[in-house]
């Protein structure tokens, strides 16, 4: 779990170790961005972490895709990142990202939430 300086634990939901693949590029006006795809290592209803072959900042906005298997289409995210951990693997350039979701499909938001407490039951049932 992760937490602050004086000990606390700073995730307010539950994570889940289930590796949903994700699209993510820089927020940006223009299409010029390409998407990167990723493996995700954990996910709540509020965020999700990953490796990214470039760094972030903390602040920068996202824009994040990631299919469900609950899901016809991919479920669309913004989200703002959190965390921006330096070279796991200096030979690959690896970035562990953090990002908190700050906006998501409304209309998926059931079905997201649906799929986050099936996987949650079934990793505490594995245990």
């Amino acid at each position: 779990m992760e937490r602050s300086p004086d000990g606390r634990e700073k995730r307010v939901s539950p994570r889940i170790s289930w590796r949903f693949i994700i699209k993510f590029k820089p927020h940006t006006i223009e299409d010029l961005p390409v998407w990167e795809t990723a493996t995700i290592q954990n996910i709540s209803t509020g965020g999700c972490s990953f490796f990214s072959s470039r760094s972030y900042k903390v602040g920068d906005i996202l824009d994040i895709e990631i299919q469900f298997p609950l899901l016809r289409e991919p479920m669309k995210f913004l989200g703002q990142v959190k965390r921006s951990e330096g070279e796991k693997d200096k030979k690959l350039s690896l970035y562990n990202i953090g990002v908190q979701f700050i906006e998501m499909d409304a209309d998926k938001i059931g079905a997201f939430k649906q799929t986050v407490e099936f996987f949650l039951k079934k990793q505490s049932e594995n245990k």
